[in-house]
């Protein structure tokens, strides 16, 4: 292919890995212009291997609940289903060998009453495949004595439950507690709040959860029980408002549930439903385990997806600082949903920095230009510049030209710069909220391939929302056969792209 002449204009944008840095010293002081010297090597290959490498170690787990149907259902057929109910040995297939560092069973893991003997002739054969990585939350049909195998007063209290699931369950006369995976703080609530002692704040169960939350002070925190405050399926109840609340206080992330046979994604919100993209919550309801389907009701404010056909897991990659999302459906299906979202941790510091201002590119040589901006300022204070490229950080400001290399054609580099709050006023969720939210304006230009002879390289403006097309500054002489044109300038933009 003839690629002379030829002009790259979809730049393709990988979203960085977030993370926190700390520096020592306070270098973000109002009109100061800062300058920043880093050669960038041509690594893309290297950079996927640590971008592979980081994933690979953070621990993923799955999720799902409404799982298993009673054995004397006529649907049973020896835990092989039928093509529309009891499907949980195919749900389970997802979670065999999978590498999960845990299973979360959402509740009604076991129909109709969660007896021992059903859990052990039914649920055993399928999810029971992964019982050692399972930690589990009681649904309210655990609680039952009536309709099905083992549905006695034998097993009043969810006794099946307990018994089957022994310590991973939690004490028999709660049916709540919480562990760590990661960097990550998990915790199973119990949403039949008659059977647990209540779910008001000052019932055992929530003044166990605050103070779960008083000592865990995690980036990331996910919270997991059985019936829903909010679903499209038309089972939600309030019962558990003051447990979102308190969840809410504490800055807690993502909240799991089933009861409703369904899947459903919310957007992120408080505990009386309005829209947070800040600091709400976000809630799945993954009744998708197997047992069978219900329809739904009537659709709740910020319900983003839904599914009622589909049987599968959701699957949770927890990153120190984010989460990515993805259901996974049954073999043979294809409906499937997947994204990521950052944690947001405590938010006391709410004030935005000031973004930095006059942004400069200088052309020192035919494969390099140097960067200049003025220093951004915030109430509590910046303390550094991060500067990241292809998603891996390769320099910290510093009072020195900052040159970027290129060494190929046809290569792009992608640059962002963040800035982050001193360490000795800010905690490190305070930093992640600033890299969350605040991205440091750039300017877009590209390098292209040789054209014309003894051409010069002009000095690129500085972007703004006021300048549109490139001004002509000062400019120097190259070695033969090197362009470089200024193309497309535009508003704002959160990227520095160089192409050659």
């Amino acid at each position: 292919m003839n690629h002379k002449n030829r002009l790259i204009t979809q730049p393709v944008r990988i979203a960085p890995r977030r993370r926190s840095r700390f520096y020592i010293s306070l270098i973000g002081v109002a009109g100061l212009i800062f300058s920043l010297s880093v050669p960038l090597q041509d690594s893309s290959s290297s950079n996927r291997k640590i971008e592979a490498a980081m994933a690979a170690s953070d621990p993923v787990i799955a999720a799902a609940g409404d799982i298993a149907c009673d054995p004397t259902s006529s649907s049973f057929n020896a835990g092989n289903g039928t093509s529309g109910s009891c499907r949980q040995k195919y749900t389970s297939d997802l979670l065999v060998n999978g590498g999960y560092a845990a299973v979360l069973a959402l509740g009604d893991n076991q129909y109709y009453c969660g007896g021992y003997q059903a859990l052990l002739q039914s649920y055993d054969l399928s999810w029971g495949r992964v019982k050692s990585i399972t930690r589990p939350a009681v649904g309210n049909h655990e609680y039952l004595t009536s309709g099905g195998t083992g549905c006695t007063s034998a097993n009043a209290g969810a006794a099946g439950y307990f018994q089957y699931f022994g310590a991973a369950a939690g004490n028999p006369s709660q049916g709540y507690y919480s562990y760590d995976i990661g960097a990550w703080h998990l915790i199973a609530l119990n949403s039949n709040c008659s059977s647990a002692g209540g779910c008001g704040a000052s019932s055992p169960q929530g003044q166990w959860l605050e103070a779960d939350l008083t000592a865990h002070t995690n980036i990331c925190t996910l919270a997991y029980w059985h019936i829903p405050l909010f679903s499209s399926g038309g089972r939600a109840s309030s019962n558990t408002q003051s447990i979102w609340q308190t969840l809410y206080n504490h800055n807690a992330d993502l909240i799991l549930s089933g009861h409703d046979h369904i899947y459903e994604r919310f957007a992120p919100q408080t505990p009386s439903g309005a829209l947070d993209t800040v600091r709400g919550l976000r809630e799945f309801i993954v009744g998708s385990g197997g047992a069978n389907h219900t329809s739904l009701a009537s659709i709740f404010a910020n319900s983003e997806v839904r599914n009622v056909d589909t049987y599968g897991i959701l699957k949770l990659t927890l990153h120190p600082t984010s989460y990515d999302w993805q259901f996974v459906p049954e073999a043979g299906k294809t409906f499937t949903d997947s994204g990521n979202t950052l944690c947001h941790g405590l938010t006391s510091d709410v004030s935005a920095p000031s973004t930095p201002g006059n942004l400069v590119a200088t052309a020192v040589a035919s494969n390099q230009v140097n960067l200049a901006w003025n220093a951004s300022t915030d109430n509590i204070g910046v303390v550094g510049y991060q500067v990241f490229r292809d998603n891996v950080q390769i320099a910290t400001a510093s009072p020195t030209p900052f040159q970027i290399q290129v060494f190929s054609l046809r290569r792009r580099i992608v640059i962002e710069l963040w800035h982050s709050m001193p360490a000795a006023t800010s905690q490190p969720h305070q930093i992640l909220h600033q890299l969350r939210h605040y991205r440091v304006q750039h300017l877009r230009l590209r390098l292209l391939q040789p054209k014309v002879q003894h051409q010069h390289l002009r000095q690129i403006p500085t972007l703004s929302r006021s300048v549109r097309s490139p001004t002509l500054m000062s400019s120097q002489t190259l070695r033969p056969s090197t362009t470089v044109r200024q193309l497309n300038l535009l508003t704002t933009t959160a990227l520095l792209e160089i192409c050659s």
